[in-house]
């Protein structure tokens, strides 16, 4: 009876230990997704989603986002029916558009067409690209320290018209 009791004592040491390890496992990855790139972005594609304003207003400063929406240029010359209209009021209309507002109904629509995000500069650096050709937006994460991450760009990462202000580096072919 005593070998038996000791098998069954060492088992149930060596289960305790299971469960244990177990749960060190679970928490590790669960800390390893919270604080990494994954996390961020998902945060902000609720922002997206809810078009909570002041979420995003708080992820991405206003000097990311002041150059996102189209901007007509003074010396654009309108032709036909309304340009004097046009000339007048278009610029005034972005000018008064919330750059947050207008990034959270582009992402939206966007992110309906396809989402895609990975790390790029060796872990340091985190992609979201919402949206494919012409209209993809791209939103780059960078790692403040070992746990929290920035926005640092906003862009449009493939080539755009002229009248583009915030293009990605390699869009500016």
């Amino acid at each position: 009876m005593p070998l038996h009791h000791d098998l069954l004592e060492i088992f149930l040491q060596k289960k305790r230990q299971c469960w244990m390890l177990f749960a060190y496992v679970t928490i590790l990855l669960t800390g390893a997704y919270y604080f990494s790139a994954y996390w961020a972005t998902h945060e902000l594609m609720n922002a997206f989603e809810a078009q909570d304003t002041a979420t995003i207003k708080n992820k991405i400063p206003e000097k990311l986002l002041v150059h996102l929406i189209p901007n007509v240029h003074p010396e654009q010359d309108w032709q036909g029916v309304g340009h004097s209209y046009l000339k007048h009021v278009e610029p005034r209309l972005y000018a008064e558009t919330d750059p947050s507002a207008w990034l959270a109904i582009q992402a939206q629509v966007q992110s309906k067409n396809s989402i895609h995000h990975y790390y790029a500069h060796f872990f340091n650096r985190y992609r979201l690209d919402l949206g494919s050709d012409h209209e993809q937006i791209r939103i780059e994460f960078e790692r403040t320290n070992f746990l929290r991450w920035h926005v640092e760009r906003v862009c449009y990462p493939n080539p755009q018209p002229d009248w583009v202000e915030n293009r990605c580096p390699s869009s500016k072919r």
